[in-house]
């Protein structure tokens, strides 16, 4: 899937819809969630997490969640580019899925 650009200093929000090889949902009842962001060499600059709160399962029976980026949250981002975004699903039973690995287009706020 294709990423708008999203830009350094606005709130992003990211809403996901979590599926199986198949195409069904994923369920998220006691799943974790983990959404990383990196620089094009792999440095971790961000990282959110059903553990840590940062991301909310709003339709846990549909594979759908939630989650922002504040302002505040991007000191890692010294510079507009292309990052890399990857979505983690650990779901109740162990099975570990990478959902979606994706190029995160940043551009500067004027």
């Amino acid at each position: 899937m294709a990423i708008e650009p999203y830009y350094l200093g606005e709130t992003w929000t990211f809403d996901l819809v979590l599926n199986d090889r198949g195409g069904n949902p994923i369920d998220l009842t006691d799943a974790t969630i983990e959404i990383r962001i990196a620089d094009l060499d792999g440095t971790l600059l961000l990282t959110r997490s059903t553990v840590g709160g940062n991301i909310t399962v709003t339709d846990a029976a549909a594979g759908q969640a939630t989650t922002s980026v504040q302002p505040d949250d991007q000191v890692g981002f010294t510079a507009p580019g292309q990052f890399i975004l990857q979505t983690h699903v650990v779901t109740s039973d162990g099975a570990v899925s990478v959902q979606t690995e994706d190029i995160l287009p940043l551009k500067k706020m004027i």
